[in-house]
């Protein structure tokens, strides 16, 4: 009796664009730094994400990650970037000095202080230091224009520089944003490449 011959089905497009792009130079040199580190930095994972949308000619998740990873400097900053910050006119020396608790602070004087949105542009990678640095407790806290905000919402006129608090479970929720984006980035090709 004869041996019946196995056949495979022939490749989809997207499984032919995935196994092109996990060939390439790019993608090589970024899932070698993956592998030899322990806990890969969120950074890393957004470099592979990118890698793989790019061979997989998906450029519009390649540039959102590209964005994520060196920042929106001149591009709209997308709605999970916006973060609430509390304003003020004056410095809270004891945030800085971490002596008081930030949500306590602001939650008993709320009166003395504007809750405002802002959008965090910076890279991930510097969002994750400084979510890092606040670990121990305290804020991240920025002066900027009060023309940045509104001199309404900061209550002083605009020429003035406002101090910015802003929590860390805010960075947090960013940079669990990012995380997720990655990990959706990664994802979609796989499940692509199975359809």
């Amino acid at each position: 009796m004869p041996k019946e011959e196995h056949r495979f089905p022939e490749p989809t497009e997207a499984q032919v664009k995935l196994l092109k792009s996990l060939s390439t130079p790019p993608f090589k040199a970024v899932a070698e730094r993956f592998e030899q580190t322990v806990s890969p930095p969120l950074g890393l994972m957004l470099e592979l994400g990118r890698e793989l949308a790019r061979g997989c000619d998906d450029h519009e998740t390649a540039s959102r990650l590209s964005h994520e990873i060196d920042g929106f400097d001149g591009v709209e900053v997308p709605p999970e970037r916006r973060v609430t910050a509390f304003a003020s006119p004056f410095p809270v020396r004891a945030l800085d000095m971490r002596l008081l608790d930030p949500e306590e602070v602001f939650l008993v004087n709320r009166e003395k202080f504007s809750q405002v949105q802002l959008s965090v542009g910076q890279p991930i990678a510097e969002l994750e230091t400084a979510l890092g640095e606040l670990q121990s407790g305290g804020v991240l806290a920025m002066r900027v224009p009060a023309s940045e905000i509104t001199a309404q919402s900061a209550d002083t006129d605009q020429d003035t520089e406002v101090y910015l608090y802003i929590l860390p479970r805010e960075i947090q929720r960013v940079v669990e944003a990012a995380r997720s984006l990655a990990v959706r980035a990664l994802c979609a090709r796989l499940v692509e490449a199975a359809g």
